[in-house]
């Protein structure tokens, strides 16, 4: 899901007049966690090989492969590691090129997760159509292309097709600016169904099949399906 957002809706919003002066300014702002080092968990991407080690003490730590346990629950960092292992592994290679760093918090039964992304890594030789699109748009912009932005996702957890995914009321979020489904839909001219279908794919890439996923506390509570 991050994935498919990072190069999406976010930047389409900077680039394409969707965003007013103040609003421009909130949207090129960088998080705290990333400018200052003493903030919860921010996690480069450039080290692949020691993200996909970390998911694997992860899925371990958890018990999430035990058959044996019903129920794993994972922390913000946790989570964190494991959709940045997605991101280096099935991304296209332009896009976890230009991934600076991810992060996760989970607060108030939600998770709130995104990235910061160095536009000037964003090729316009590469990619799918749509992230050809957005390079496009991000050079014809001067003040944007040579900017990192943050772009990121918050909303509920639940469960569709045996996957953990966040509700229909998430929040896209771009530097300081957090936008609804139906806001960002009239800004981009988008349907609201077809940000409902990005929003819907799976958030975390899990080896198992999911019944119930939940916050409780600062935790991830992930309930397994019967085998």
């Amino acid at each position: 899901m991050l994935k498919k957002i990072l190069l999406g809706f976010g930047c389409a919003i900077l680039c394409t007049g969707g965003v007013g002066l103040f609003e421009w300014y909130q949207a090129t702002q960088l998080p705290a966690w990333y400018t200052t080092s003493t903030t919860a968990n921010p996690l480069p991407l450039n080290d692949k090989t020691g993200i996909q080690q970390a998911r694997k003490q992860i899925l371990h730590k958890s018990q999430l492969q035990d058959p044996s346990k019903s129920e794993a629950q994972l922390n913000a960092d946790e989570v964190n590691t494991l959709i940045a292992a997605s991101i280096v592994t099935k991304a296209h290679p332009q896009l976890a090129q230009a991934v600076k760093a991810t992060n996760t918090q989970i607060h108030d039964g939600k998770i709130s997760t995104g990235a910061v992304i160095d536009l000037q890594k964003v090729s316009q030789e590469q990619g799918t159509a749509r992230q050809l699109a957005i390079a496009k748009l991000i050079k014809s912009v001067p003040d944007l292309k040579n900017r990192s932005v943050y772009i990121g996702i918050e909303g509920k957890p639940i469960v569709r097709n045996h996957q953990i995914t966040l509700d229909n009321t998430s929040h896209v979020i771009v530097g300081n600016l957090s936008l609804t489904l139906s806001e960002l839909s009239q800004r981009l001219g988008i349907p609201q169904e077809r940000l409902q279908q990005q929003i819907s794919q799976r958030l975390i890439d899990l080896p198992l099949e999911v019944d119930k996923g939940e916050i409780v506390g600062d935790r991830l509570i992930i309930r397994k399906a019967h085998q």
